[in-house]
This record gives C-alpha cells, sequence and structure tokens, in this order.
C-alpha cells in the first residue's frame, strides 16, 4: 500500500518539478564585460546597425507569472517603466510611448524555467507595413547568481541577435 501511495505522490509531484519557474525577483547590475553589444534595430528599420551605448540595471519584481522590470536608466527612452509582463501566453496589446500610437503585441510564457517575452511592433499605420519581430529569452545560472537575456529582432532587413549578461547584485 506504501508503495502505491508513493507512485501516485511521485506522478503527481514529478510533473510539478518539471515545471519549475524561476524567480528573476532582486537587482541586476549590468556586466557589460561579458555583454554582446546591444544593436538599435529602430535605425534605418536595422539595416545598419547602430550600437546602444550603455546597459542599464534592472530591478525586477516577480509575483507568479507576474513579472515587473524597471530600468535604472533608459539611453533611448522607448517604453514606459516599469514594463510588466505577464506569463500566461496570451497576447497583450500595450501601446508604445515611444510615439504613443503604435500597438505593440507581447506575449510572454515559461519555456521550463526559462522566460520567453515575444513582442510585435508594427511600423507606421498602412496596411503592408513591416514589423518588427523580438524575441527575449531569460534564463538564470545554475548557481542564479547572473541573468543572461538573449534578444532576437527580426526585421524584412536583418536578424540581429545578442545576449546581455547581469550580476545579481
Amino acid at each position: 500500500m506504501n508503495s502505491k501511495l508513493l507512485s501516485i505522490l511521485g506522478l503527481t509531484v514529478l510533473p510539478l518539478a518539471a515545471c519549475a519557474q524561476s524567480d528573476f525577483s532582486g537587482t541586476w547590475v549590468a556586466n557589460t564585460a561579458e555583454s554582446e553589444q546591444a544593436v538599435d534595430t529602430d535605425y534605418w528599420f536595422g539595416r545598419i546597425e547602430a550600437n546602444v551605448p550603455g546597459q542599464p540595471d534592472l530591478k525586477v519584481e516577480q509575483d507568479g507569472d507576474t513579472i515587473s522590470v524597471y530600468e535604472e536608466a533608459r539611453v533611448l527612452a522607448r517604453y514606459d517603466y516599469p514594463a510588466v509582463y505577464v506569463a500566461d501566453g496570451q497576447a497583450h496589446r500595450v501601446t508604445d510611448s515611444g510615439t504613443g500610437l503604435a500597438q505593440v503585441t507581447i506575449t510572454t510564457s515559461w519555456d521550463d524555467d526559462e522566460l520567453v517575452i515575444e513582442s510585435v511592433k508594427p511600423w507606421g499605420s498602412m496596411p503592408g507595413n513591416i514589423t518588427l519581430q523580438s524575441r527575449e529569452v531569460w534564463r538564470l545560472s545554475p548557481q542564479k547568481d547572473k541573468l543572461y537575456i538573449t534578444t532576437t529582432h527580426n526585421s524584412p532587413a536583418k536578424v540581429v541577435t545578442y545576449t546581455r549578461v547581469y550580476d545579481r547584485g
């Protein structure tokens, strides 16, 4: 009887452990020495790479599937912070504060212990205009002392990928 109970308990707990989510809460200090240079894809729609100077520190507050991200300083101010992501796998429309007009669609979900943030940003308001698709994958080091954010920007002109590294503050 005890072995049956343990088997049933193991079958119910094992799936929960398999979908364990990371906790990104805390202050993250930019590690520019280990980071790749971020690229500003707004510059000529990504045809000409313009490196983004500096890398802001992050403060992350996480309550279950709701993740709020505060940036210490934003060199190219496009968004009002905090940026709030709900990791429910559903598409959410937010207003791009750079223009105050464009509607950006953001989908945030979990892939095991990695947080995936996908966004689709339109360029212009006419039918047939281009869009910029971005994908951020957040993951922690095994020791949970480093945060890696790998960003891929996909525009009609090119695909750009870079990784930013942060140390737990």
